[in-house]
């Protein structure tokens, strides 16, 4: 007697945005680096994102505002390394 095989699909529901992905990365990283010094793993970790999606929302941010890059103590994980802060 042969074995049945089941396929199993799953169908994920897709959610419907109202504001630009970018957008909404953009308001979440100004909002984590304003009044603190993050490096970038930590901005990642406090917005929920990938740190390469990090770098070019601060890129686009930076041509919106002021950011201020500096080789500091970050205030997530107390290490040296280059921070940013608005």
């Amino acid at each position: 007697m042969e074995a049945s095989k089941t396929k199993v699909h799953l169908w994920a529901p897709q959610r419907r945005r109202t504001v630009s992905a970018m957008a909404t990365e953009m308001e979440l990283v100004t909002e984590a680096i304003r009044g603190a010094d993050l490096c970038t793993m930590c901005i990642a970790r406090k917005v929920g994102a990938a740190p390469l999606s990090i770098i070019s929302t601060l890129a686009a941010l930076g041509q919106r505002m002021k950011i201020t890059e500096a080789v500091t103590r970050c205030s997530g994980c107390r290490s040296v390394r280059s921070t940013h802060r608005i």
